[in-house]
């Protein structure tokens, strides 16, 4: 996971940029009647977050007492901020473009392509276009959250704007024979139980074990050719000395993405080292 700043737009103004031409007019006066609550659940997230409460964030349409409906606070997002030329589109691309290089802050190696509810907008509609429940993320990745919502504590997913977890390695990689990688999480002791359950839990449920794994088994294809010269004239110091070098590399630019984690097991491994890269 990647951490990223958070939104400079503010819920209130993010929500009447959206309604402002929002037609008819009667549903414009409904809509700016409810603002009021949009801007208190920004508030409630923001303090939820901090305290670790997020999975109790008042979900469903109660608190606008029939101002509005679920629905319409929905299509404020879908149909007045997600369409080119749409009044909040601006904000929307703003977002997106919040990821650096266009890679997905979830996983670190899709592509940005749409916006991600961390919490469902479908069972939070009031934070259907608060920015800073608004990550730009892959495909994959959005629908992988779907609409989970969390009960429990260790059920919520990485938050790129409020957690931060690259200071540390917890991303580790081992070789099988026949040769394949897999990756798995391994925290660190002293974070907080919550927190190695959230890592774990976002890892587990995004499936990253897998698409790490699929990027990995692709390079481990171009590496072959490249070590075979390496261990014909240097032997496996050699090949070791390279593996080194691109874990340093990759350690260097995120200290937990597969690159590294793969290659630091591959030049910690005996037999891949001297062949086993062959297979």
């Amino acid at each position: 996971m990647r951490r990223l700043s958070r939104p400079t737009h503010a819920a209130t103004d993010t929500f009447l940029e959206c309604i402002g031409r929002a037609r008819p007019l009667t549903l414009r006066g409904r809509l700016t009647a409810a603002e009021p609550v949009i801007t208190a659940s920004d508030v409630d997230y923001q303090l939820r977050v901090a305290n670790g409460t997020l999975h109790q964030m008042p979900s469903g349409d109660s608190q606008f007492n029939g101002i509005v409906t679920s629905d319409e606070l929905i299509a404020v997002y879908t149909g007045r901020m997600v369409p080119k030329n749409s009044p909040g589109r601006s904000i929307y691309n703003k977002i997106m473009s919040s990821a650096p290089n266009g890679r997905c802050p979830l996983c670190s190696v899709g592509n940005v392509t749409t916006l991600d509810h961390v919490l469902p907008k479908s069972h939070y509609p009031a934070l259907a276009v608060v920015p800073i429940n608004l990550v730009p993320a892959c495909r994959d990745c959005n629908n992988a959250k779907k609409t989970q919502v969390p009960s429990l504590p260790n059920d919520i997913f990485l938050h790129p704007y409020y957690d931060n977890v690259e200071g540390e390695k917890w991303l580790v990689a081992s070789v099988l024979n026949p040769l394949a990688i897999v990756f798995s999480v391994q925290c660190p002791a002293i974070w907080p139980q919550v927190l190695r359950d959230r890592v774990k839990h976002h890892f587990d449920e995004l499936g990253l074990a897998e698409t790490f794994g699929s990027n990995a088994a692709d390079q481990l294809i171009v590496l072959k050719d490249r070590l075979e010269p390496l261990l014909q004239v240097g032997g496996v110091g050699e090949v070791e000395n390279y593996l080194l070098g691109e874990a340093a590399a990759f350690r260097s630019a995120h200290l937990n993405s597969w690159q590294t984690a793969m290659y630091e097991s591959l030049a910690a491994d005996p037999w891949y080292l001297g062949g086993g890269f062959r297979i």
